[in-house]
């Protein structure tokens, strides 16, 4: 009998180039691959960048490039710089979504990850669940508990689209107060790293709040 403890994971993984010529195609490839496409249905949840502004902001980074390349430049590194961002960013807002997608409907994963041109890593925690939910000692509230040592960062939803911030962490314990009573919540964290990083949101946590 399968160990009820061996939680399966399944991540969206997005890994992207950091030569700006190699990112502008790999970029350009997700914008096509999602076009039309009938597995994302328009329109995308409000906190998703838009195909159409992700390709302005493609093609921004890619003159940016241009100016930096030619003799003599007529643009700067922090000008390239900045455009790349705001596109990674805009990549990092996609994958995001499509995971969203693979969470309601595990058992296509790979298919919907492939299709948006992302590809999806699968692992086992073995032991107990390190994310987890459970009701708080107050009517409203639920303690949450991460992955991963160290201060963390937390969100919930209604919905598991539309996410609202809440109060960090300095461990990988906290409690939420104020929520509602009767409605389902997820929940998701990402770690906080060295030098201003973090790693990517987690899988989600969900609860009936008591």
């Amino acid at each position: 009998m399968p160990n009820p403890t061996n939680i399966k994971h399944i991540t969206v993984v997005l890994k992207l180039q950091k030569q700006v010529d190699k990112l502008l195609v790999q970029s350009k490839g997700i914008i096509k691959s999602m076009t039309g496409n009938a597995t994302f249905p328009l329109p995308f949840p409000a906190n998703t960048v838009t195909l159409a502004n992700a390709t302005l902001h493609i093609n921004a980074l890619d003159s940016a490039e241009t100016a930096l390349t030619t003799k003599p430049p007529t643009g700067t590194t922090q000008q390239r710089d900045a455009a790349k961002k705001v596109v990674t960013d805009d990549m990092e807002s996609l994958r995001l979504y499509v995971q969203t997608l693979v969470n309601a409907s595990p058992a296509q994963a790979e298919t919907i990850a492939t299709s948006a041109g992302m590809t999806v890593k699968a692992f086992t925690n073995h032991g107990k669940q390190k994310n987890t939910a459970k009701d708080g000692a107050v009517d409203g509230s639920v303690i949450l508990t991460a992955e991963g040592t160290g201060p963390h960062e937390w969100r919930s939803s209604t919905d598991g689209t539309i996410w609202t911030a809440q109060p960090s962490s300095r461990t990988s314990k906290t409690t939420i107060a104020g929520l509602i009573s009767g409605t389902k919540y997820f929940f998701q964290n990402r770690q906080m790293l060295t030098n201003g990083a973090a790693s990517q949101w987690s899988q989600s946590v969900s609860i009936r709040v008591n």
